[in-house]
């Protein structure tokens, strides 16, 4: 038996055992570049819950603001429906005390021409007695 043909074997075996390490370095750079994927992914997972979280609570502090707008809305509202009742029931006052200075006027001018009529027959009969 040849020296070549003994380190034969040993030449496969150590090429063998080369290439399984080579792919076993290979290997662990591909696991190691998923774990970082991963973590990658992990990170930016965390980054959109911490988001979620924020508009979340952005969301309820809008509702907050939005219910309060809500309740200031119905008490203008009710202001409002206060006031146009207010308005109303002034209207019909004014209208009331209008009808009533129209009537308090027309009755003074009545008793205004009476009286001037009394007054010129007073004096048409003073007049004729003065005559007489």
């Amino acid at each position: 038996m040849t020296s070549s043909e003994i380190t034969r074997p040993l030449h496969e075996l150590f090429a063998k055992i080369y290439q399984t390490e080579r792919e076993s370095l290979e290997s662990q750079q591909k696991i190691r570049g998923v774990k970082k994927r991963i973590n990658t992914v992990k990170m930016n997972i965390h980054k959109i819950k911490q988001n979620m979280h924020e508009k979340d609570m952005e969301m309820a502090e809008q509702n907050v603001k939005l219910a309060l707008i809500q309740s200031q809305l119905n008490i203008a509202l009710a202001k409002k429906k206060a006031l146009a009742e207010t308005l109303h029931k002034l209207e019909a006052d004014c209208t009331a005390k209008i009808r009533e200075r129209d009537h308090l006027r027309e009755q003074y001018n009545n008793r205004h021409n009476a009286f001037c009529e009394l007054v010129e027959n007073l004096e048409s009969l003073y007049q004729r007695h003065m005559n007489k």
